[in-house]
């Protein structure tokens, strides 16, 4: 609908999901405690949602007046991913990113967001 009013738009694709709860994973595991299995990392190709990435794709095909910002590659750039990057913890449960996450890399979205609003021709 954007699109065909002529409206320039950006889009954020969607974070990957690790599939559990990464705060109690990492609490469980600086806790030592004996029934801790997991290492608190996942598989980027499970956590991706291969119909959402399509979906967004199909949408934007063929429009000259859509951009989709893609932030993925900060949260894991490949498998096993950790629920830690760069000193930070990434999400606050299973595919929410945390507020101290969300501010270090604001540099890099703020780049990601000038480039894209720079190839719609926006001013």
């Amino acid at each position: 609908m954007l699109s065909r009013a002529g409206i320039k738009t950006i889009a954020m694709r969607d974070v990957p999901d690790a599939g559990f709860d990464a705060p109690a994973c990492l609490s469980r595991r600086a806790s030592g405690a004996p029934f801790q299995i997991r290492d608190c990392s996942y598989s980027l190709a499970n956590a991706l949602r291969p119909s959402a990435i399509a979906a967004q794709r199909a949408a934007a095909r063929g429009l000259n007046n859509v951009v989709i910002v893609n932030m993925n590659d900060r949260v894991c750039a490949q498998s096993p991913c950790s629920v830690v990057q760069r000193g930070a913890v990434v999400f606050r449960d299973g595919d929410h990113l945390t507020t101290a996450f969300s501010r270090a890399e604001a540099p890099v979205l703020g780049a990601r967001i000038i480039a894209a609003v720079k190839s719609l021709g926006a001013h």
